[in-house]
């Protein structure tokens, strides 16, 4: 028994990973559900006279026991923290394409004011007790390309699994550069914090079980920019304060089946916004000191002044079942 369900959980993480990855807590943990289910099975059993399987379950029961707190103890100091190989500072660099793939845990983008590096980046590998880190479990790997750098992070763990450890990815980009990101998630969240000034071109956010937020105090924006925020279970803000930028037009599409979807637009004189909403099940609510029309269709502030604006945003909210709110 202890073999079977040990090789079903070794194909799971094999699949998942391409290696087995599994901490002695894993591996003890599943000792002690195969000794717990030989157990039940020789006490349901009608006849008992085969008392193999109960002792065998019954010491593999005893061994979790003894060890979980020893291995657990061990298990603890696990959480450290990684500085990836930084890109030094060039004034050739105009555009920076960031890349970053975290399988279980956290994705944090930040901008600064710098004239070291050009991008720098900071993992944090969590442990827990089914932790499933091993060396070159995160990469990173960069490449420059006349005036734009490409920038990727990698983190493996075991995807859909939020009690495995995981990583915390930070990567903090040089606010001079106009910035693409693209960031997926298996089970984790994804953080944006645009700073004033910083230009984006576009970011692509993805998470299966997990939320998104994207934050812009005074961001920059080009002609053409795309938002896309993409969740299955979690929920979706995209929050921004006098944008700037133009003349031009900005898509953002916010996506999500059973989270809530949340969009704040603080307008500057030049700037308005075009409001779609789609939910299913969910309610749809608006600030009416900010926006005019039908939670449907909302302009901020106004359909005429959207028309002539010199930055126009056209933004589309969607939820199965979650509710939707602009403000």
């Amino acid at each position: 028994m202890f073999v079977i369900v040990s090789m079903f959980f070794a194909f799971i993480d094999f699949g998942m990973t391409g290696r087995l990855t599994w901490s002695p807590v894993a591996v003890l943990g599943v000792a002690f559900l195969a000794g717990g289910i030989m157990v039940l099975q020789v006490l349901a059993a009608p006849n008992r006279t085969d008392k193999r399987p109960f002792l065998a379950g019954a010491a593999l029961l005893v061994v979790a026991i003894l060890l979980l707190p020893v291995t657990l103890a061990l298990q603890s100091t696990e959480t450290t923290t990684q500085s990836l190989p930084s890109v030094p500072f060039s004034s050739a660099v105009r555009r920076v394409q960031i890349s970053v793939a975290n399988d279980v845990g956290l994705i944090r983008i930040t901008f600064e004011e710098t004239e070291t590096t050009l991008v720098r980046a900071e993992v944090v590998h969590v442990g827990g007790l089914f932790s499933a880190h091993y060396d070159g479990d995160v990469s990173a790997t960069n490449a420059t390309a006349g005036d734009t750098l490409t920038y990727s992070v990698t983190a493996r763990g075991l995807g859909g699994l939020f009690f495995a450890g995981g990583h915390e990815v930070t990567v903090a980009v040089n606010r001079n550069l106009s910035t693409a990101l693209t960031l997926t998630s298996t089970t984790g969240n994804i953080l944006v914090d645009v700073s004033a000034g910083v230009t984006i071109r576009s970011i692509e956010a993805t998470v299966a079980t997990g939320g998104i937020s994207v934050v812009g105090q005074d961001p920059s924006f080009v002609d053409g920019a795309t938002i896309r925020a993409t969740s299955t279970t979690g929920n979706l803000v995209l929050d921004l304060k006098e944008p700037a930028g133009g003349p031009g037009t900005v898509a953002a599409f916010l996506t999500t089946t059973t989270g809530q979807v949340s969009f704040a637009f603080a307008r500057t004189p030049t700037a308005a916004a075009r409001v779609q909403s789609q939910t299913t099940t969910g309610s749809i609510d608006w600030d009416a000191g900010r926006y005019t029309g039908t939670g449907a269709l909302l302009f901020a502030p106004d359909e005429s002044t959207y028309e002539v604006a010199d930055l126009k945003f056209n933004v589309l909210l969607q939820a199965t079942t979650g509710n939707i709110l602009v403000g």
